[in-house]
């Protein structure tokens, strides 16, 4: 084997992580983080305590809280991640989200995903 070839094969991984460094974000953080804030906006809307005593700008409030998270959930599963570890934080996302939705299969099946050694 020549010295350049050598030498080739060996920067090899070397210009791996330079390519992987130059990659641009992944997008699903950026719909991970406005589907959060989305929701948590939403959730202080609802106040079971003052359910009775609601107001109509109180219900103004939740009506837009609620369409503003549903569009940022729609963003979310709309996005697509580019990289593994951009799949592993969508994964974990839904589970955090599908977490006490369903009592008896809330979370699970994402739950036995993550266990993957496959996303480590």
């Amino acid at each position: 084997m020549s010295t350049s070839r050598r030498l080739f094969l060996a920067s090899a991984p070397i210009a791996a992580l330079l390519v992987r460094r130059a990659s641009p974000p992944d997008p699903i953080h950026a719909a991970i983080a406005a589907h959060r804030a989305a929701f948590e906006a939403f959730v202080a809307t609802v106040d079971p305590a003052h359910a009775r005593h609601r107001t109509q700008a109180d219900e103004d409030a939740y009506q837009a809280a609620l369409a503003a998270e549903r569009a940022a959930f729609a963003a979310f599963v709309a996005t697509t991640p580019n990289t593994l570890a951009g799949v592993r934080a969508m994964l974990a996302y839904a589970v955090e989200v599908d977490v006490g939705c369903l009592p008896e299969t809330g979370g699970k099946i994402g739950a036995a995903l993550l266990r993957s050694p496959a996303l480590a």
